[in-house]
């Protein structure tokens, strides 16, 4: 009797199980609780063995085995189902995402338009979308809607770290919102930046001041952050490309485009950086040394960065493998080297240094903290990462501006000092030019009176000469008796001819016009005689030989042997 029981009880169970086996081996279901974000491993996965959708509908003899590991040298791709139950009394928006990320097809079941919808988003779809991870569907209310997403992982083929795999789903209006902030705060700080750019290009142009050009850089080069940072070269981009690896932690590790691009901005940001500093600062005048260490720096991250670009794009080492301390060791030593050296010219006393170092000093102590957190935080790229990003760059680009405003003030009361000394020398050039004239109006006096004194020297010469010759050709008419007055006459006239008082005062006329002319003449020729000074005076004021003969009394072709002795005696 008990024998029988207990065959009949197993049977009993036997039948309860096998009656039951459909419902065990049934997929889990996810049930949505209302809140945003709802992450899940329930799902079954599928080797893609060259499938099409319609098979994938229609053909019950697939097995799907509910695991999230997937195995990249099984399939290069897999299907995904995923049943998902809306106990909510109205339909609802969700977007579905699917890690890893590289290449997702989501199809759906949308009961409004009674057809399947399918969409495709990820890392390597060129599909000009800034998130690279969201597919729409649409759940029905207080239903359970089952869906199916095809990933291909060929990117992943040569990891040798498993797949693990994960389905979220977050709320359309939840998303909506993030995206929006996001997108708001982007274009804001994008437009902020415009604004600076016009203006501080206006100034540049006034003002042809350099700053104000490696200022323009670095507002360049946050403009390609900010739209690298939050992903919008995959928009503005025709191209997509992503290297992608898993490491053991089971993370998947990628860099495209847009983290090219945030790489190239920070070079473009130190270079202008450095250069704004060294020419606020003239770290070449003042500090070399420093600026040498400084151009090593900004240098060292450029090529590390370009270096480590190389080797993640070219595949040539496991990203995983590459640690990023030596590009960060150079982002903070070239903040704390600009820091340093503009408390140095603040302690030297330079007249900008006290501008510099106060506009600066809150944007550099964000930079280093952003480059802190960056160096030993995981950071995944979310909303507080995009407003933290956002706060650095705008901070360090107003509090430049800043520094550059006081500095246009100070180029201003520098432009003010330069216009009042060029009043200054304009006046004292005037006043010497009235001095100047009116030396010339004396200078052209004297010459004039000494000219007219040579020429009277000349005129009274040539009427003693007359006068002697007249007295002579009278002496031979007149008699014996009036020969002794006759010979007074002559000796009279002759005296006068060679006055000397005549020559002194022609000389100090001379010497008032053509100032330091006789003590050139002797130092130059020491040997020369008074006759040969006057001659050489004489010649000076460009007199003929004539004048010259009844100046001194001799005939014209002796002037012409003494002018020809004088030219080789004095050498010209």
């Amino acid at each position: 009797m008990k024998t029988r029981f207990w065959f009949k009880s197993i049977i009993l169970l036997l039948h309860t199980l096998f009656y039951f086996r459909p419902l065990a081996e049934c997929q889990p279901v996810i049930i949505l609780d209302g809140s945003n974000s709802v992450s899940s491993k329930k799902f079954g996965i599928l080797p893609d063995n060259g499938y099409n959708f319609e098979q994938i509908l229609k053909n019950k003899s697939l097995k799907y085995k509910f695991t999230d590991t997937l195995e990249s040298d099984i399939s290069d791709a897999y299907w995904i189902m995923v049943r998902v139950f809306n106990p909510s009394a109205y339909s609802e928006k969700y977007y579905v995402e699917f890690l890893p990320m590289l290449d997702n097809t989501l199809y759906y079941f949308n009961k409004n338009d009674q057809k399947w919808v399918e969409s495709r988003n990820g890392l390597l779809v060129n599909n000009n979308k800034r998130n690279v991870w969201l597919l729409p569907c649409t759940l029905p209310s207080k239903d359970t809607t089952t869906f199916y997403i095809r990933s291909d992982i060929k990117a992943l083929r040569t990891t040798k770290f498993p797949i693990i795999a994960t389905v979220w789903l977050e709320k359309e209006s939840f998303v909506n919102d993030n995206e929006n902030f996001i997108s708001l705060a982007t274009w804001v700080t994008v437009s902020v930046f415009i604004l600076f750019l016009l203006y501080n290009s206006y100034i540049f142009f006034i003002f042809k001041d350099k700053t104000f050009l490696y200022y323009l850089v670095t507002q360049i080069g946050s403009l390609i952050y900010i739209l690298g940072d939050q992903s919008y070269f995959n928009v503005l981009f025709p191209f997509r490309f992503c290297v992608a690896e898993m490491n053991a932690e089971t993370y998947i590790l990628f860099n495209g485009i847009n983290d090219a691009m945030v790489e190239f901005a920070t070079a473009i940001i130190l270079v202008g950086y450095w250069q704004i500093t060294r020419v606020y600062l003239e770290l070449p005048k003042f500090l070399p040394k420093h600026d040498k260490a400084l151009k090593y720096l900004v240098t060292g991250f450029v090529l590390s960065a370009l270096f480590y670009i190389i080797l993640i794009f070219s595949k040539f080492i496991d990203q995983d493998k590459i640690n990023y301390l030596v590009p960060n060791f150079f982002i903070i030593g070239t903040v704390l080297m600009i820091l340093y050296v503009a408390t140095l010219s603040f302690v030297r006393k330079h007249k900008m240094a006290r501008y510099f170092l106060v506009a600066n000093g809150i944007s550099i102590t964000l930079i280093f903290g952003s480059s802190i957190y960056y160096l030993f935080i995981d950071v995944v790229r979310t909303t507080d990462h995009a407003i933290i990003a956002k706060i650095v760059v705008v901070t360090q680009a107003l509090f430049l501006a800043i520094a550059l405003v006081q500095r246009v003030l100070l180029i201003r009361e520098d432009l003010k000092e330069k216009q009042l000394e060029a009043q200054e020398l304009a006046f004292q050039n005037s006043l010497q030019k009235t001095q100047n004239e009116l030396l010339q109006e004396k200078l052209e006096a004297n010459q004039r009176e000494l000219a007219s004194n040579a020429l009277y020297l000349s005129q009274k010469n040539e009427m003693l000469l007359d006068l002697k010759s007249n007295i002579l050709t009278l002496s031979k008419k007149l008699p014996d008796t009036a020969i002794e007055e006759i010979k007074n006459i002559k000796s009279v006239i002759q005296n006068n001819m060679y006055l000397d008082r005549d020559w002194e005062r022609f000389r100090i006329h001379f010497e008032q016009v053509h100032p330091d002319f006789f003590k050139s003449l002797l130092k130059e020729n020491p040997t020369l005689t008074q006759n040969e000074i006057r001659l050489c005076a004489y010649f000076h004021l460009n007199l003929s030989t004539k004048e010259i003969a009844a100046m001194l009394n001799i005939d014209p072709a002796s002037v012409r042997k003494a002018k020809m002795r004088l030219k080789k005696k004095i050498g010209s």
